[in-house]
């Protein structure tokens, strides 16, 4: 008879709404842990990008309050992106890494996914290419893939131009695609773009929507 009193005691202690929303709880838990991967992967996108814009911009106000050139480094070898004071024009000896942050491993920063098609890129009123990486010749990056943007103190962005100092270099604008890092990397669901405008340096971000099949079919702010 103790088993039975201490069975009905224990059956006692739970009531039917406690047992409905002891359920309901459990089950929030379990969406909760379903979807977990699907915000990670957006929130990873959406800071990234904000980071990189941060970076971007701060690169072109210094160079206009400072009155000289800052270089922005991707580098693509070690997943970084650098501010760099170039201080002289005329040597790399004195160039100084202002700083360096580590782009996130659960996102890919560079060029287009396949899903953004040639004819569907961001369009701008000067021409923005996308990222491209190649050997680098600066002190600061020696041979590492990077991309390179040289923010001046007219206003203007220039690329990297042909040696350690940037003779001979152009003005160019810059398309830096930012999108959350999927198993076949291939049609990511979520992606960002950043626009660097050559003539003014305005940096923008842009949110790509998706069709029913997964293709880019408009950016928006």
């Amino acid at each position: 008879m103790k088993i039975s009193k201490e069975f009905k005691s224990i059956e006692a202690g739970f009531s039917i709404p406690e047992l409905i929303i002891t359920m309901a709880f459990l089950g929030i838990l379990l969406m909760l842990t379903l979807l977990n991967p699907f915000f990670v992967r957006k929130y990873s996108s959406d800071k990234q990008a904000l980071v990189i814009s941060d970076i971007l911009q701060e690169a072109r106000q210094r160079a206009l309050t400072q009155r000289e050139t800052i270089r922005i480094e991707f580098n693509e070898t070690n997943r970084s992106v650098s501010l760099i004071e170039e201080n002289k024009p005329d040597t790399a000896d004195d160039d100084k890494i202002i700083k360096t942050l580590l782009l996130s491993k659960e996102v890919i920063v560079g060029k287009h996914p396949e899903n953004v098609t040639v004819t569907n890129v961001p369009k701008s009123t000067s021409a923005i290419p996308e990222i491209s990486f190649s050997p680098s010749k600066y002190p600061t990056s020696l041979n590492n893939q990077t991309f390179t943007l040289r923010f001046t103190k007219t206003g203007e962005v220039l690329d990297k131009g042909k040696d350690s100092i940037g003779s001979g270099a152009l003005m160019t604008g810059a398309t830096i695609y930012v999108y959350e890092l999927t198993d076949e990397n291939t049609k990511p669901t979520i992606i960002r773009a950043l626009t660097v405008n050559g003539v003014s340096a305005l940096v923008t971000i842009l949110k790509c929507r998706l069709n029913e099949a997964g293709l880019c079919v408009e950016w928006v702010n």
